[in-house]
């Protein structure tokens, strides 16, 4: 923060007559005055410190300009103080750069060459260098984690939306019931909007990512672990039921500008993948499909067959929507 004149006080005790040297001593100390003058005066600057301590400070020094050795060490006390306060914003900005390395994934060997670069100057005895290198990347990262974070929080929503889809096609094909038509009116609408929305949000994701990673000479984005293009254009590696409505879902609107509602068209059940091989898909009626004559392994689980199910019934409730949206029924 910016400093008051009552800081100040301290000053005036260095300032009490004190007996001087010899004459080479007081051209050595007026040298050396006037060097911290200058340094002093820099120190102010990415100290922040306010036109009124400044002017108060010179005005209790300017009475003994004469006097080299009070002089000489007023400046000593003011240049070890303002010293003082710049270390402590480098160890600001040191741990808000750690911070923000830390949530932005930043590789080790990107750090590693601002640590280095940071050592250098240090030992160099620039302590005025190591405080604008540190403000520079803070202030670079400030703005980069902005973004970064405006990714993250759509990545976030893209996820909720396939849960969401999930969620409600699986309670209308579950709960079929007359009495909830308010609800299963509302769940019809959150699907439709869904399948009109996740296309363009896919399609903003890439373009946030592509810039990022072009204007940063980044390595590639991640998010949640995994690599964000990769992710809204292959599905979430890790979940196959959410992979596969991805997929049936960018299907949907291929044919879409990315800014504009994709345009309906009718697609097969047989269109939607399974989240693992074979890609061969039982009728969930049928009791003679491979999948369901083979006994249980290691690669066939309970839960696998439950997630094939779910996207059949997505695959149907995505296409229906299609065949409705240009005009047309279900048979």
């Amino acid at each position: 923060g910016r400093q008051a004149p009552s800081e100040l006080a301290n000053v005036a005790d260095v300032l009490q007559p004190k007996r001087e040297g010899g004459k080479g001593r007081s051209i050595d100390k007026r040298a050396r005055v006037d060097e911290l003058v200058m340094k002093v005066n820099s120190l102010w600057e990415a100290n922040q410190a306010s036109e009124m301590y400044r002017a108060k400070f010179k005005a209790m020094t300017s009475g003994i300009s004469s006097k080299p050795e009070q002089s000489h060490a007023a400046y000593e006390h003011e240049y070890r103080e303002q010293l003082r306060l710049v270390s402590q914003k480098v160890d600001a900005d040191r741990a808000r750069i750690e911070q923000v390395w830390e949530e932005m994934g930043v590789t080790e060997q990107a750090r590693q060459a601002f640590v280095n670069e940071l050592d250098a100057i240090r030992q160099g005895g620039d302590d005025l260098g190591c405080f604008r290198l540190c403000r520079e990347e803070a202030s670079a990262l400030e703005a980069r984690i902005k973004t970064f974070r405006d990714i993250s929080g759509m990545m976030d929503r893209r996820a909720d939306m396939l849960r969401a889809l999930c969620d409600d096609v699986e309670h209308q094909q579950s709960s079929p019931s007359r009495g909830a038509a308010a609800d299963h009116k509302a769940r019809q609408e959150r699907i439709k909007n869904i399948i009109r929305e996740y296309p363009k949000l896919v399609a903003r994701i890439k373009r946030y990512a592509l810039r990022w990673e072009e204007a940063e000479d980044a390595p590639p984005l991640r998010h949640a672990g995994s690599n964000v293009i990769e992710s809204v254009t292959n599905g979430d590696p890790h979940d196959s039921l959410l992979r596969a409505m991805h997929i049936k879902l960018m299907g949907a609107g291929s044919r879409a500008s990315p800014d504009h509602t994709p345009t309906p068209a009718r697609a097969s059940p047989e269109s939607f993948p399974h989240p693992s091989p074979p890609p061969q898909r039982a009728h969930p009626t049928s009791t003679h499909s491979p999948q369901a004559a083979r006994p249980h392994s290691s690669g066939t689980s309970a839960a696998h067959q439950q997630s094939s199910a779910s996207i059949y019934r997505i695959d149907s409730e995505v296409d229906g929507d299609r065949g409705r949206g240009a005009g047309g029924g279900s048979k």
